[in-house]
C-alpha cells in the first residue's frame, strides 16, 4: 500500500513538473489589450495607446471594433481625459467610449465617416468635440446624456439626426443644424433642458416623435417651409414656448405634438 501511494505521488509530481515547463502561447493582441496593466492594443483594423498624460490615441487605417454593454472596450478600465482619433481611422465603433465618465475632449480626424451607436453615451464630463465634414452618419444615442456638452455644430455632410442622438444632454445650449439634414429623428433632443432657441433649416422635412420633448427652457422655434410632418409629442412639455408659427408646407401634425391635441387641423 505504501509503495502504491509513493508511486502515485511520484506520478503527480512528475506531471506538475512537466506542466510548469510547457510554454504558453499568447497572441500579440491578448498580450497587450487583455493583459492586466496593458496600455496599448488592437481594436478592429486599428491600434490604441494610452499615454501618461491621460490621452488615448486610436491609430491605423480602417474601422475600430464595435463593442456593447456586455463587451467593454479594452481601455474601459483606465482613466483618461482626451481621445484622439488619428488620420486613417474611418469608423468609431459602437459603444467605443460608452460610460467613459472622465472623458472631456475628443479630436476626430477628417478620415472618419461614421460614429457608431452609443459611441460616447454617458460621457458626462465631455465638454468639447470637433466633428469634421467627413462624417456622413452618426448612430443612435451616440451622445446620449453628455451632460456637460454645451454646444455642437453638426457638419453639413450629415443628412439625418438619428434617434436620441443628443437626448438628455442637459447642458446643451446651442445646436447648429445644417441645410443638409432632412430628418430629425425620434427623441433626438429630448430633455435638452438648456436649449432656448432652435432653427429648423430649409431642408428638413420631418420632425420626429418626441424630438424636442421636455426642453423646458426652449422659447423660440423657427420651422422652415420644407417641413411637411411634425410627429407626435415633438414639442410636448416645452413649457416656455408661448407661440409657434407653423408653415403652410406642414400637412401632418401628430397628437400632442405641440403639447396639446390637434383635433381639427388643416393648412388652408
Amino acid at each position: 500500500m505504501k509503495k502504491l501511494l509513493k508511486k502515485s505521488l511520484a506520478v503527480i509530481l512528475t506531471a506538475l513538473m512537466l506542466m510548469s515547463t510547457v510554454p504558453v502561447t499568447v497572441s500579440a493582441a491578448e498580450a497587450t489589450a487583455d493583459s492586466i496593466g496593458a496600455t496599448s492594443g488592437t481594436t478592429g483594423d486599428c491600434t490604441w495607446a494610452l499615454d501618461d498624460e491621460g490621452t488615448l490615441t486610436i491609430s491605423g487605417n480602417g474601422a475600430m471594433a464595435d463593442y456593447a454593454l456586455n463587451l467593454n472596450a479594452p481601455w474601459e478600465k483606465y482613466e483618461f481625459s482626451t481621445v484622439v482619433i488619428d488620420y486613417g481611422v474611418t469608423n468609431i465603433g459602437d459603444a467605443a467610449f460608452y460610460n467613459c465618465r472622465n472623458l472631456q475632449h475628443i479630436s476626430i480626424s477628417d478620415t472618419v465617416t461614421y460614429i457608431g451607436q452609443s459611441a460616447f453615451s454617458l460621457c458626462e464630463h465631455l465638454i468639447n468635440i470637433d466633428l469634421p465634414n467627413s462624417i456622413t452618419s452618426i448612430g443612435f444615442r451616440a451622445f446620449y446624456s453628455c451632460k456637460k456638452l454645451t454646444s455642437i455644430t453638426i457638419p453639413n455632410s450629415v443628412t439625418s439626426i438619428s434617434e436620441s442622438l443628443f437626448s438628455c444632454c442637459t447642458g446643451l445650449k446651442k445646436i447648429s443644424i445644417p441645410n443638409s439634414v432632412v430628418d430629425i429623428g425620434d427623441g433626438a433632443f429630448t430633455a435638452c433642458e438648456s436649449l432656448t432657441n432652435i432653427t429648423i433649416p430649409n431642408s428638413v422635412t420631418r420632425i420626429g416623435y418626441s424630438a424636442f420633448s421636455c426642453c423646458e427652457n426652449l422659447t423660440n422655434i423657427t420651422i422652415s417651409e420644407s417641413v411637411t410632418s411634425i410627429e407626435e409629442y415633438a414639442f410636448i412639455d416645452c413649457s416656455s414656448i408661448t407661440s409657434v408659427v407653423i408653415p403652410s408646407s406642414v400637412t401632418n401634425i401628430g397628437e400632442y405634438a405641440l403639447g396639446y391635441y390637434f383635433n381639427n387641423f388643416n393648412n388652408d
